[in-house]
């Protein structure tokens, strides 16, 4: 058998295992980076709300309910009307629906907040669990 041959058939395997292997990894890869960009995502939106829901929680503790909208917080609670973190920065391409909060009072004793996410999702915070549900 010829040296130059040999070479040829090994580097055709080598290419063929490199080829299937990337097929295989390429999903696995995938998930994972959509996992850590989600992750860094919840952790920005939960960031960026803290202040709010202390906001609301003031306004609450002097005046026996929450507010009918966000605006009444301004200036007295917040110095500016708060708006959802852009994560778009975390996936290229990819647009928040929209970057103005979600509020809901209700009977002026609970609320629900919450950010339209990138894609489908919707991230949202109630005064009832006092925590953050990640719907996908």
């Amino acid at each position: 058998m010829d040296k130059k041959e040999n070479n040829g058939c090994l580097d055709g395997c080598f290419l063929i295992v490199a080829a299937f292997f990337t097929i295989l990894l390429a999903p696995f890869l995938y998930i994972l980076t959509i996992g850590i960009l989600a992750s860094s995502r919840l952790e920005l939106i939960e960031t960026s709300m803290k202040p709010v829901i202390a906001a609301l929680e003031s306004y609450k503790a002097g005046n026996g309910k929450y507010p009918e909208t966000l605006e009444q917080l301004v200036p007295k609670f917040l110095s500016t009307q708060p708006f959802c973190p852009d994560t778009s920065a975390l996936i290229v391409g990819f647009k928040p629906k929209s970057l103005k909060i979600v509020y809901r009072a209700s009977d002026s004793q609970e609320y629900m907040l919450g950010c339209n996410a990138i894609w489908f999702n919707f991230d949202s915070y109630t005064s009832q669990s006092k925590a953050w549900n990640h719907d996908y």
